[in-house]
């Protein structure tokens, strides 16, 4: 049977899993000898964006290419790995106002991105644009969910909806940290960008957070939804760009301007203010902060 007779998804996903599992178990040098065609065959097998397909075709793809570039000289890995660029550059766009397909490019992508390296530079901006709009997407689907239900569901039930959409919006800022940490020179260039959506995520869940809160009657309750986990994310992201050349001068900029911004008195600031002022590089913000963490 041809690709093109398998009429089913998990009919194709199934040959995928063959496949992936055949790359996987042969040795380097006879993958290597078919590079070429594994390759490109997998690459064009991208525009399918069924989940079952693409949690097949990702792994598989990735293995392939893993295992392919280090018997190729050094032009045919360059002409292979921007190949490999261009097609995840386009399926990016094309797959985050999909929800499942962009959950597996989210968790994917870091793997692809570490190996490649430096070559990713030359397609940086480019890169990092499409990163941030599928963290963008991902919060923006996860809020919408949320509010669709409104008060309609319980507290405690809406609190579990926001934290199963946590662990996605995770996936979502490490691939955009992977990213930069792969193109580690450039990284400060594009850290004010990166940093400002990862903030944004952080403090969009923060405020959905409070809202179940109001609506549980005020109840002060413990951030179980998650939020502690993005600020953990958040952290992390400001500490790898303040440890490059120049990048502290970048963190220490978007952070203050944030706080200078934040409107005064609002809940879903105050933690998100008070973790931002504990990894804020450099002396201090260049602001006073009142007990409750907002200027």
């Amino acid at each position: 049977l041809g690709w093109s007779e398998l009429l089913h998804p998990p009919a194709r996903a199934a040959v995928l899993h063959a496949v992936g599992h055949c790359v996987h178990e042969l040795r380097a040098p006879e993958v290597q000898w078919h590079a070429a065609l594994v390759l490109t065959r997998l690459r064009k097998l991208l525009v399918f964006r069924d989940a079952c397909i693409l949690g097949e075709l990702l792994p598989a793809l990735h293995r392939a290419h893993e295992a392919a570039l280090p018997g190729l000289s050094d032009e045919q890995a360059r002409e292979q790995t921007d190949e490999l660029l261009q097609a995840l550059e386009d399926e990016m766009l094309t797959v985050s106002d999909k929800p499942a397909a962009r959950r597996l490019y989210a968790l994917w992508l870091p793997r692809f991105f570490a190996p490649i390296g430096l070559a990713l530079c030359p397609r940086l901006p480019s890169l990092v644009e499409h990163c941030c709009v599928l963290l963008d997407e991902e919060v923006g689907s996860s809020t919408a969910a949320f509010r669709a239900h409104g008060f309609d569901i319980a507290p405690a039930t809406a609190r579990r909806t926001l934290r199963n959409a946590v662990p996605f919006v995770r996936h979502a800022i490490r691939a955009l940290d992977a990213l930069l940490r792969a193109a580690w020179p450039r990284a400060p260039a594009h850290a004010a960008k990166a940093l400002a959506h990862i903030l944004a995520a952080v403090v969009r869940f923060e405020a959905m957070s409070q809202q179940i809160t109001a609506g549980d009657g005020g109840t002060e309750v413990e951030p179980v939804a998650g939020e502690l986990l993005l600020q953990a994310e958040l952290a992390e992201f400001v500490r790898f760009i303040a440890s490059c050349e120049k990048g502290s001068q970048v963190c220490a900029s978007v952070i203050d301007l944030f706080l200078a911004r934040a409107p005064k008195g609002a809940k879903q600031i105050e933690r998100v203010s008070a973790a931002l002022v504990l990894v804020r590089p450099g002396p201090g913000p260049q602001l006073a902060l009142k007990p409750g963490g907002v200027a």
